[in-house]
């Protein structure tokens, strides 16, 4: 997972979302989630070891 494909999922969905498959959507969300929040939640932990 690349923050790249994250902004650029993200950009589809603010600006293009007259043509978003919700499916699609739930679909990535249900498999990319997981993986990102850990991500986010390590990063946290990272943060606030160097404080």
């Amino acid at each position: 997972m690349s923050w790249k494909g994250i902004m650029g999922f993200r950009d589809v969905l603010a600006h293009q979302y007259f043509s978003v498959d919700p499916e699609q959507v739930l679909w990535i969300s249900r498999q990319a989630m997981p993986q990102l929040r850990l991500e986010i939640l390590l990063m946290i932990q990272q943060l606030t070891q160097q404080h």
